[in-house]
């Protein structure tokens, strides 16, 4: 990234137009189970001891369930189905709606047949009360809850009648932005109450399951819902999606094109709202008992079995939280809580069996393409056997630093976060698109009003080191934001005015390394040479490994370990300053989407280890 203009002339430079798993040792599936609403408090004593029986041996780890109502005794039935749970080590998934008691007045019938609860008009201080009754309770009980999710297929006018009633497929801005507020309210302040210290501060908040039933009839339902969930990230400057952990879904794939169908809902999940935090499927399964078998002659198992291995497939790009079946009265077990021959594809998906391999890793597509001549300060070279065996002993050395992105403080002491407004981008830097969490640096692109430039509609993160660093290895962990037009990079600024860009990366699977100098007056040319790269997946689903090898001889480029690239130069002498930074435009691999808020790059760590005294590179 050129640190004036973001490499605006990479063009002409080229003239181009999740958790690994232990491989040795038996593992369980890649998503944890659970079941919807037990309904263990209407059950006589035995049915309620079948029922848990049944599924701790289904190897369920989760039960999702809410209160029907506010009510001394909706409580108690509540308490005691989380009690129940937690004695079979089950962990809890608190569903918490809008019920009859937060509004004022009677409620007008929906055409559902439900009385009509729109989320704009709820009180929330009955609200507020009601919850906090709800969790002391439960806490008072001496329980605990893993994580709540505040609503349920709220992309639906029957779940919440702010969706513009017959017309949710070309609702106006102002319905959008009154169900946005309605729900970003009541999302934010029943998060604010659980993480209340007297409450349950580490539990997970999850937005709500999203329907999807829009993509079908968008009469009364968002088509395509999750950019509406997407949009939350900003509604009149508030980030109601800040602080939560991950982002609901349903899922109900026809049972005729089981692959396809979640694949397909799954990815326009994704392409809405990125790959930084889980989706957690809140609920699966089926609609209809009489689609079986199905028009290939697939049995209810074979299709439960076809529905998961999709999932697990998913998975490994993918991150989800738990899965939650719908629902194990209904389709699991008969009248008297005995388990059907169905249930078999749950038990046997939960069975511990050999892990899958990890995450492959990148590698490329196809020889590196370049268009620029080398220069007078650099010449390309092959890379050679000698550059795999050093690159890899400096990956197998300590650090001398290694970043800390866990937190703002931590971030402070060493990285300095830019703010600019560079022509050319659809994007200024702001610090709000800088987010240090536990699962890396989010460089996040956000919504903006304040950018300077002509075109720019959202900011995007960028930080620089305050230390300089001399020759050594240097290696970022990162994952691209998944969508066109985004720039994802990791580059070094020089002392003698070079600029090295060990990657920038652009969605799917393209990266350009190269080598820059930048004049210091007029008397000098801007020159600069590279490599463009193509891999052989697509680079937002993982993490992957992008460094260099930097020496008085030279630099070597690497992803994943392999070196890639590698240039002869005696000219870079440092030191340097470390960057990274994401951007938006046109020609990152582009266009800009109409929606590109939401994806974010995501760098898990940084580090840098100095070069052995007297150590040189390459063809020596």
């Amino acid at each position: 990234m050129n640190r004036r203009s973001q490499c605006l002339g990479c063009a002409a430079i080229l003239t181009i137009a999740i958790l690994a798993h232990s491989q040795t040792a038996p593992a369980g599936p890649r998503l944890e189970l659970g079941l919807n609403r037990l309904l263990l408090s209407t059950q006589t004593p035995d049915l309620k001891q079948l029922t848990l029986k049944n599924s701790h041996d289904l190897g369920m780890l989760w039960l999702r369930d809410g209160p029907t109502s506010g009510s001394s005794r909706g409580v108690a039935n509540l308490v005691e189905d989380v009690r129940i749970a937690k004695q079979y080590q089950m962990k809890v998934l608190l569903n918490i709606l809008q019920l009859d008691e937060d509004y004022d007045g009677a409620l007008a019938r929906n055409s559902c047949g439900w009385n009509e609860k729109r989320l704009s008009q709820i009180d929330l201080d009955k609200f507020s009360s009601r919850l906090e009754a709800l969790l002391g309770a439960i806490k008072a009980a001496g329980l605990s809850i893993d994580a709540v999710e505040f609503g349920n297929e709220m992309d639906q006018y029957c779940y919440d009648a702010d969706v513009p009633h017959g017309h949710a497929g070309s609702a106006s801005l102002d319905e959008i932005r009154t169900w946005l507020l309605g729900y970003g309210r009541f999302l934010q302040t029943g998060a604010r109450i659980v993480r209340d210290p007297r409450f349950f501060p580490n539990a997970k908040i999850v937005t709500f399951g999203i329907a999807h039933s829009g993509d079908y009839k968008a009469d009364n339902a968002f088509p395509d819902p999750a950019r509406y969930v997407a949009m939350l990230r900003n509604v009149d400057g508030v980030d109601y999606l800040k602080d939560i952990d991950g982002y609901g879904t349903h899922l109900y794939p026809s049972p005729n094109d089981i692959s396809n169908a979640l694949r397909n809902t799954v990815n326009e999940d994704v392409a809405a709202l990125g790959t930084d935090k889980p989706l957690w499927i809140t609920e699966w399964g089926f609609l209809a008992q009489n689609a079986f078998p199905n028009r290939s002659g697939q049995t209810l198992t074979q299709c439960l079995q076809t529905l998961l291995n999709t999932l697990d497939a998913l998975s490994v790009n993918i991150h989800f939280g738990p899965a939650m079946f719908y629902r194990y009265d209904v389709w699991l077990s008969d009248a008297a809580g005995n388990l059907l021959p169905q249930a078999s594809a749950l038990s046997a998906y939960t069975t511990p069996r050999p892990a899958p391999p990890a995450t492959p890793p990148a590698r490329l597509a196809g020889p590196l393409f370049f268009g620029s001549p080398d220069t007078a300060f650099a010449k390309r070279r092959p890379v050679t056997a000698a550059d795999r065996a050093l690159v890899q002993q400096y990956r197998a050395k300590p650090s001398t630093y290694t970043s800390n992105f866990a937190a703002m403080d931590a971030l402070l002491n060493d990285w300095t976060i830019v703010e600019d407004d560079l022509p050319g981008l659809a994007s200024c830097r702001r610090a709000a698109s800088v987010e240090p969490s536990n699962a890396g640096l989010r460089l996040k692109t956000l919504l903006a009003a304040d950018c300077k430039k002509p075109g720019q509609n959202w900011s995007a993160g960028s930080v620089t080191s305050k230390a300089t660093y001399s020759y050594g290895f240097f290696e970022a962990t990162m994952k691209l934001a998944g969508s066109k037009g985004m720039n994802n990079s990791f580059w070094m600024t020089t002392a003698d005015h070079y600029e090295i860009d060990v990657t920038e990366t652009q969605y799917p699977n393209y990266s350009h390394l190269g080598l820059q100098y930048w004049p210091v007056n007029k008397n000098e040319q801007h020159q600069g040479l590279g490599f463009g790269a193509n891999y052989d997946h697509n680079l937002s689903y993982a993490f992957h490994d992008y460094g260099m090898l930097w020496t008085p001889a030279g630099i070597i480029y690497e992803v994943d370990g392999e070196p890639v690239a590698a240039l002869s130069t005696s000219a870079v002498k440092g030191p340097l300053n470390i960057l990274l930074s994401l951007a938006v435009a046109d020609w990152a691999h582009g266009p800009v989407p109409a929606h590109p808020e939401g994806h974010n790059m995501v760098v898990k760590s940084v580090r840098y280890v100095a070069l052995d005294p007297g150590a040189v590179s390459g063809n020596r």
